[in-house]
């Protein structure tokens, strides 16, 4: 991802949708819903992150973007998570007059690991960041994160490195990670957590 953008994401640990929206955690699939209808709005009215990474990803696919964000939504009401209005904004954008082909990327397997190894990424950065929350009875991780000298960014812009800075933290404090998991690892996913997101080119 560029530094500085806003971060837009989609996931797909797999290429099939359904089963790639049910591997996410609740926190990463409400956001799914949001960012869906964000990166719809930029594709077809040309709002500013029109030229963003993921924008350009599915260009040439839309319908199929709004497959991905409905199949989010749904799995969001299977969980009993709001979905509605995220469901009522995403097929809004639904076009009959274009094809419903998904990607020319989607099947590829760099791409998936790549998608797979951010979560695992972003699930290692959730675990330690809630531990560390806790454990100082932060209000907001990311007033703290922003205030830290050592990081100055929220917490959606960590990245791989900044794992062992994190853990240098815990260790320094004596902070239990006892109870904590990283949510992601229970899939057993063989990719490593150091790997790139792969934003495909139309």
């Amino acid at each position: 991802m560029i530094e500085g953008d806003k971060i837009m994401q989609v996931f797909l640990p797999y290429s099939n949708i359904e089963e790639s929206v049910k591997h996410l955690d609740n926190q990463r699939l409400n956001k799914q819903m949001v960012e869906c209808h964000q990166i719809l709005n930029a594709i077809v009215n040309k709002t500013g992150w029109k030229s963003h990474p993921i924008s350009v990803m599915y260009s040439n696919n839309i319908n199929s973007l709004v497959d991905y964000g409905l199949a989010a939504c749904l799995e969001a009401k299977g969980r009993n998570i709001k979905w509605e209005k995220n469901y009522d904004k995403i097929i809004s954008f639904y076009n009959d007059s274009l094809t419903d082909d998904p990607p020319e990327w989607l099947g590829r397997q760099d791409i998936h690991d790549s998608h797979k190894s951010r979560l695992l990424c972003k699930g290692e950065i959730d675990m330690l960041c809630l531990a560390i929350k806790k454990h100082f009875k932060f209000r907001s991780i990311n007033t703290w994160l922003l205030a830290n000298p050592i990081f100055k960014k929220e917490k959606n812009y960590l990245k791989f490195q900044d794992i062992n800075r994190l853990r240098q933290i815990v260790k320094e404090n004596q902070i239990s990670l006892d109870g904590y998991k990283n949510y992601y690892k229970q899939y057993n996913w063989q990719v490593p957590m150091d790997s790139e997101y792969i934003w495909a080119k139309q």
